[in-house]
């Protein structure tokens, strides 16, 4: 694999020297100590990431685990949603910028399942450290809607799979019953 590499290297750069492509191969690799917190910081420079190596700009990895749904214990007239990150933010690739929140109309196709109507609309643009979540407050109770979320970084965006459809509703509780006696009439037995 670094043989490969470095012959790659060494063809698409000519010019550097033996200690350029042992530079460059390390400067290409991705960082793997999260996932392998036991050995952190002995595992080398990582894993050798071919396309980066050799200058290729590839898009970030999409946004995982998206998720759409109702806001709990609201008034109605919101959808919250929520999804992980890229596995290129903060390790991979580590150059995701933003992530972009995107919303479409539902409609039924001709079995009567419902599916995104594909008018995409941009809700919101959050960027990298902040909460990976957002809540539509532009919606109607009891109206489908579809979203999706991107991962940007300089140059590609990569979208999440479509998820919903997602209703707003008022699911608030009602106020707590207060002041309520119980009277016993001897009368009526």
């Amino acid at each position: 694999c670094v043989a490969g590499l470095a012959s790659l290297l060494a063809a698409q750069f000519p010019a550097l020297t033996p200690l350029d492509l042992i530079e460059q191969i390390k400067a290409g690799c991705d960082n793997i100590d999260v996932v392998n917190p036991m050995y952190a910081g002995k595992l080398g420079a990582g894993r050798i990431n071919t396309p980066q190596a050799i200058g290729l700009d590839l898009p970030p990895g999409p946004p995982r685990s998206v998720m759409a749904g109702d806001t709990p214990n609201d008034e109605g007239s919101s959808i919250t949603v929520s999804w992980s990150k890229s596995l290129d933010d903060g390790r991979g690739r580590n150059d995701v910028r933003e992530y972009v929140v995107y919303r479409c109309d539902n409609q039924k196709d001709d079995t009567g399942a419902d599916q995104p109507l594909g008018n995409w609309t941009q809700k919101v643009r959050v960027p990298v450290g902040e909460p990976l979540v957002f809540v539509d407050v532009t919606v109607q109770d009891k109206v489908p809607y579809w979203y999706k979320v991107s991962a940007r970084d300089a140059k590609n965006e990569t979208e999440s799979a479509p998820v919903g459809p997602a209703i707003a509703r008022d699911d608030l509780p009602p106020p707590a019953v207060e002041n309520v006696k119980a009277v016993d009439n001897q009368a009526d037995d």
